[in-house]
């Protein structure tokens, strides 16, 4: 049994995901399309049909956003393409390398922008080579073409790992690599639910979904998306733990998104594992979002928020009133129902007639 292409973005959207990113080609050079500049890739195959063009219908149906990962300047099927920067590889001349980069890596590029319209390319580059073959030239120029041929299309901070330029959308973290602060502008980690990145049969190191929703929850308070990596089965299916695992993501999302999504990063943390987003409403309220990542001493949280400005402080999944009371230096909230029921990572929220000015801070 396989899956196709509106299947895995039903998926998608039901985990709460608003944006998906398929690798085009990874460092082994094959292109996941029929490239009009290679013969390594799907044409070369039994398989006669257009993935990509396929997964960008289903997007434009379910109101997802496409991206294609694109590898850039490793390629281990070219003769020009960068190796892997480990010490008994010998890296291609500049001159075979520029050959790579004219005549497949920015047509490649072109082709994917011109067929398929996607709204994200993510690059990627690592390691003590990487600005050796993508110098500021050459980031420069496949900039100026990607803008050129589609403006709308961010681009990620792995264009150039060490030095991403000022013309980027986005910064790309490490992988699995969560931030402690905001970095000042929009940035997202890329991330596996197990050690591996591919389908591996026998890695059964799958984080909890509890703690997959807890680094989502962390990355928005701070700015940042949380790409979260599914590497599908031989067959094309999802892995029935990844699948759970999206599921109940998609559990949490439903009941807490408002919390997540076009949300105001809180950088400040008054209290120890917890965390905060907020927005203004239409009336002109500000909302507080409270998202409780650890166990609280005695189930309370004193917030720095003086009790005269509260409207009202709810669960946001429930709608359950939060009970609090004004001590000296704040106001504390009794959470004790809500943690006593919750197996996830619970979320309140607080309506203010006027934010303090600890939360008005993005850094």
């Amino acid at each position: 049994m396989g899956a196709d292409a509106d299947e895995w973005i039903s998926e998608a959207k039901s985990a709460g995901i608003r944006y998906f990113v398929i690798t085009a080609k990874h460092h082994d050079g094959f292109a996941l399309w029929d490239s009009s500049v290679s013969d390594y890739d799907l044409g070369s195959t039994p398989y006669k049909g257009d993935l990509l063009g396929d997964l960008a219908k289903a997007c434009r149906k379910h109101g997802i956003k496409l991206g294609f990962y694109y590898s850039h300047w490793q390629d281990w099927r070219h003769p020009g393409g960068a190796l892997p920067p480990w010490d008994n590889m010998k890296q291609p001349s500049q001159e075979a390398f520029e050959s790579y980069w004219q005549n497949v890596s920015l047509p490649q590029v072109q082709e994917l922008l011109n067929r398929y319209d996607p709204d994200l390319l993510w690059f990627d580059t690592w390691g003590k080579y990487a600005s050796d073959f993508i110098t500021s030239e050459r980031r420069d120029e496949l900039i100026a073409m990607i803008r050129k041929e589609s403006p709308k299309t961010l681009i990620n901070g792995r264009i150039s790992y060490h030095d991403p330029g000022k013309d980027i959308d986005f910064l790309e973290t490490g992988d699995n690599a969560h931030p402690e602060k905001n970095l000042g502008m929009p940035w997202q980690t890329p991330a596996t639910m197990y050690h591996s990145w591919g389908w591996h049969a026998n890695d059964f190191n799958w984080k909890p979904s509890k703690t997959l929703i807890k680094l989502l929850a962390q990355n928005s308070t701070l700015g940042g998306n949380y790409l979260l990596n599914v590497g599908p089965k031989p067959d094309g299916t999802f892995p029935l733990p990844a699948v759970k695992r999206l599921r109940e993501i998609g559990g949490w999302t439903a009941a807490n998104g408002e919390a997540i999504y076009a949300t105001i990063p809180v950088s400040a943390k008054p209290a120890r594992g917890v965390r905060h987003t907020r927005r203004v409403l239409d009336n002109g309220t500000h909302r507080l979002y409270s998202h409780i990542l650890d166990p609280l001493t005695d189930d309370k949280l004193i917030l720095p928020v003086e009790s005269d400005t509260i409207i009202s402080s709810k669960v946001l999944e429930t709608s359950q009133p939060v009970k609090f009371k004004s001590i000296a230096g704040g106001t504390s909230f009794d959470l004790g129902s809500l943690m006593e029921t919750e197996t996830s990572i619970p979320v309140f929220y607080i309506d203010l007639k006027r934010l303090p000015d600890l939360y008005k801070e993005k850094n």
